[in-house]
């Protein structure tokens, strides 16, 4: 007598294929990261808030996105909740303010949870970077310029690049930087 062996997944009948779970599931297991078998029912499937959410979902956990490296390769995860649920993501996070915010982690080295994503501006997301692998400073905007033997400083404002100036001492650029942030980029209450 053979034990048939059934999907691992809540409610599901369907034979067991691989890793305990239905052909079905294990597509969606190895997709998403979650073989679930009930879909949330929405009417925000077209717009860019399920955009953001599907594609933060992918960065972090689909291998062969083409931002996987700068999430998922670095252990960059979403929070159990988001990672199940549009809707949850969704209450949390709220609509975007326009269509030209889209979604920031707060510490760049954090993952997508709630206290540590908003939706931003790209100004605001340009000063958040985490300084390039190849920058000097380690200050968004602040590099060495060999030839001239100085430090440069410099903003950019809505495309706009704005020189702070050349500086012989790495902290006075960074603090022209930091200042010139303070000025354009501090809410006005």
């Amino acid at each position: 007598m053979s034990i048939s062996k059934v999907c691992s997944v809540e409610d599901c009948e369907n034979k067991h294929q691989a890793l305990g779970y239905c052909d079905m599931h294990y597509k969606r297991l190895k997709r998403n990261g979650l073989p679930q078998t009930k879909y949330e029912m929405h009417s925000k499937s077209y717009t860019t808030e399920y955009n953001a959410w599907k594609n933060m979902r992918k960065r972090c956990y689909d291998p062969k996105a083409s931002g996987y490296k700068n999430y998922g390769g670095r252990g960059i995860t979403v929070c159990e909740s988001w990672q199940k649920s549009f809707i949850a993501f969704l209450e949390d996070m709220g609509n975007k303010p326009d269509g030209s915010y889209s979604l920031d982690r707060i510490n760049g080295s954090g993952n997508y949870e709630p206290g540590n994503v908003r939706w931003a501006s790209r100004t605001t997301q340009n000063i958040n970077r985490r300084p390039s692998l190849t920058g000097d400073s380690g200050i968004q905007g602040v590099r060495y310029v060999s030839r001239l033997r100085k430090w440069h400083a410099r903003l950019c404002i809505n495309g706009t690049e704005h020189n702070l100036g050349l500086f012989t001492e790495r902290d006075d650029a960074i603090k022209a930087r930091k200042s010139a942030e303070l000025k354009y980029f501090t809410p006005v209450a």
